[in-house]
């Protein structure tokens, strides 16, 4: 076998691992930037120019937010968009390690409410879906696909409903 096409390969593989496994962390780092280093706060992202190298997907959305939970638990509440094909809320670890994913087939109702906790909470309340952080800080990044400009529309609606609120 060529030497050169194992070095291709081998180098193709361990830059695909990097680029993913490394995404969160971009994502967290610039979240950070773009906020002023700003905690706690939910942004929507703009969608990406598909004509950019280097760029998320451009048929997604995206709503992230950069999280310290050392003042106590938050509750992420939103609409669940019902013409999509695809809707997902992901949790990364301070380490940005993937931890948890809600998708839109877990949620049972037209909305949802997450309760995002580092393991001092109280008794669960009804439809309210837990995520355990594995440390007070993280990134959660909430994906919504589009396939159209009307799409578009409609996801920027239900950002604008989606809500954040710190829990003492």
């Amino acid at each position: 076998m060529n030497i050169r096409l194992i070095i291709a390969v081998f180098l193709g593989v361990t830059s695909c691992w990097a680029t993913f496994s490394m995404y969160p962390y971009f994502i967290q780092l610039a979240i950070e930037w773009k906020s002023g280093k700003e905690k706690n706060v939910l942004f929507h992202l703009k969608a990406p120019n598909p004509d950019t190298p280097d760029t998320p997907n451009p048929d997604f959305l995206y709503s992230a937010l950069f999280y310290d939970l050392s003042k106590g638990d938050l509750l992420l509440t939103g609409d669940v968009p019902e013409q999509l094909d695809y809707f997902s809320i992901a949790f990364y670890g301070a380490n940005s390690f993937h931890y948890a994913l809600v998708k839109a087939r877990d949620i049972k109702e037209k909305t949802y409410t997450i309760r995002l906790t580092n393991g001092n909470t109280p008794t669960q309340s009804s439809g309210e879906l837990h995520v355990q952080s594995p440390s007070t800080s993280g990134t959660v990044i909430v994906r919504y696909m589009r396939r159209n400009a009307e799409d578009h529309a409609y996801i920027q609606r239900i950002q604008q409903r989606s809500m954040l609120k710190q829990l003492p």
